[in-house]
């Protein structure tokens, strides 16, 4: 799971808080199977049976052990669902590395889950050991030739927080869908509280940015806005938005700081 989201989120690392609390289940887990014998909530009992002429390890598993099962089963669950959003959403190289992720992952999860159901013709042998070997060939694959953690995805929300043009999402019905810093800096809104409402209820429609965002479908207009204070010269571009299934998704309002070249043109003037 951790994993999972360092990839999926490099930039976002998870609080040590929550690393703390998810280390708690493994821990109680350990501890729980040192003294095992002495309450059996890991294992209720343990004797060899024959498989087919071959001597194997049976054990009954107690209480706790499926509490640990299904912990571990939710975190991987989680964790292959996200690499598997990610490698549907990235292209090419890293497509193929969120998918060898995701195959690594859920291979050793299978096997366990035929084991602990024990389900025939596996059980009573546990394929999961040795699946766990396939799926670190699969990963040692990924480093060498998919430049798995050498090459990182970048999320578009860091792409768009880095940029000095503010950018707005509009959807299909002119709300805001989604707002970066820099736009959310140059209005004065916090981002946050910008989502799921139209230019119009946030800044008014006579708005220089609220009015020419509705009144162009597609292209340029210069605009002039206050920021701290002080007016600005801004080149206003929208951008019509479609869909993959090619029906109209909304705009993209991109807000470009121009006083500093306007200021040159007038002194050459």
């Amino acid at each position: 799971f951790v994993l999972a989201h360092t990839y999926a989120q490099p930039n976002t690392p998870l609080r040590r808080r929550t690393l703390a609390l998810l280390l708690v289940m493994p821990a109680i887990t350990m501890a729980l199977a040192a003294s095992s014998s002495w309450h059996g909530l890991i294992w209720r009992s343990a004797r060899l049976v024959d498989a087919d002429g071959i001597a194997m390890l049976q054990l009954d598993h107690g209480l706790w052990f499926a509490a640990h099962a299904l912990f571990s089963y939710i975190l991987m669950g989680l964790g292959s669902l996200r690499l598997l959003v990610s490698a549907l959403r990235s292209p090419g190289l890293m497509r193929w590395q969120a998918g060898s992720m995701v195959g690594a992952a859920c291979a050793p999860w299978f096997a366990n889950i035929l084991y602990i159901a024990k389900i025939e013709p596996f059980y009573p042998f546990d394929l999961t050991p040795f699946v766990f070997g396939l799926s670190a060939v699969v990963l040692g694959w990924s480093l060498v030739r998919l430049k798995l953690l050498d090459l990182m995805p970048i999320s578009h929300d860091t792409i768009l927080r880095s940029l000095d043009d503010g950018v707005i999402a509009l959807d299909t019905q002119r709300r805001v869908a989604h707002a970066n810093l820099a736009a959310a800096t140059l209005l004065g809104i916090p981002a946050r509280a910008m989502v799921g409402r139209s230019l119009d209820d946030l800044l008014g429609a006579t708005h220089p940015l609220a009015a020419a965002s509705a009144r162009i479908v597609a292209g340029r207009a210069e605009i002039s806005l206050e920021r701290a204070g002080q007016a600005g010269i801004y080149d206003l571009q929208v951008l019509p938005l479609t869909q993959r299934d090619k029906t109209p998704g909304g705009w993209l309002l991109i807000v470009h700081d121009i006083s500093e070249r306007k200021r040159r043109e007038q002194l050459q003037r």
